[in-house]
């Protein structure tokens, strides 16, 4: 049997620890890699994540403002045309069934939900006449007949409550005590004892538009969100017509021609970068066209 060479086991052990050095160097390079590797890459999620929140609080803010416009330019918009074809005086008598009115044609009353600012109530003219007289109406005349000018019935356009207030031709108004058919039962002066008939005469063809009243007011939902609606007392429900509208505030800077309208909103979720509601104000001086 042969014998082992001399030296050769330590040549074996040598090679075994060269061979758990090398393995050691090359672990070593590997975290020498990684490591920078994994920073960077926590580096790179972070940063993706913050422009991630930026980008969500600038949708947020853009979104705030976009409402904030929205519900100023339809409230502001109703504003301009107060009082257009509306008695000049006594609207009070002329308009029963919204309370605040007087000689203005805007009525501003605190919210009935007790916050969010005012109530905000506005006469105006239908923007184009709703029917026409039919038949030859005398002067003294308490019954006027009327043809809609279109397929709506005489008793949906007009009624003793929302719809009763009348502008026949250019400037007579009425107030409607009774529909029968297409006959309206009229009351030319609801300040004076008995109904008033009509001063003059109107032919056939004249134009009849009606005189309607809007609310705007906040209100809460079973959700605790706020919403500014528009209510046209015509029998259906409120209007919503911006979201995350807080309060409305309607200031008489020079009344009947000129109103400041204050319109402040939140977010509707969290600022993801600040954990907060973002929130915003808008305010817009109002002139009047018939002030």
């Amino acid at each position: 049997m042969p014998s082992p060479r001399p030296g050769s086991g330590g040549t074996a052990a040598t090679a075994r620890r060269g061979l758990r050095c090398r393995r050691g160097a090359i672990l070593a390079e590997i975290l020498v890699v990684l490591i920078p590797a994994a920073l960077l890459a926590a580096g790179t999620v972070g940063f993706f994540s913050f422009q991630n929140k930026t980008q969500s609080q600038q949708d947020l803010s853009v979104q705030l403002e976009e409402n904030l416009r929205a519900a100023m330019d339809i409230v502001s918009s109703q504003l301009r045309l107060a009082g257009c074809g509306a008695p000049s005086s006594s609207l009070d008598q002329w308009i029963g069934w919204v309370g605040g009115f007087s000689d203005a044609p805007v009525s501003i009353r605190p919210n009935p939900q007790g916050s969010h600012g005012d109530e905000l109530s506005i006469a105006a003219c239908t923007s184009l006449p709703v029917a026409d007289v039919a038949s030859y109406a005398a002067a003294g005349a308490t019954s006027l007949y009327v043809s809609p000018r279109d397929t709506t019935s005489t008793p949906e356009l007009f009624n003793q409550n929302g719809r009763s207030l009348l502008l026949i031709g250019d400037r007579q108004n009425a107030q409607v005590s009774q529909v029968i058919g297409n006959r309206l039962v009229i009351d030319s002066d609801p300040t004076r004892p008995w109904d008033q008939g009509l001063p003059r005469a109107y032919l056939p063809g004249t134009p009849v538009s009606r005189i309607d009243v809007a609310t705007f007011r906040i209100h809460s939902d079973t959700a605790g969100d706020s919403v500014l609606t528009l209510d046209r007392h015509d029998n259906s429900a409120p209007v919503r017509i911006a979201e995350g509208i807080t309060s409305l505030r309607a200031v008489p800077v020079e009344p009947p021609r000129r109103y400041r309208l204050v319109l402040s909103a939140r977010s509707d979720r969290r600022d993801p970068l600040t954990g907060n509601y973002l929130t915003g104000s808008l305010v817009s001086d109002v002139f009047v066209r018939n002030g």
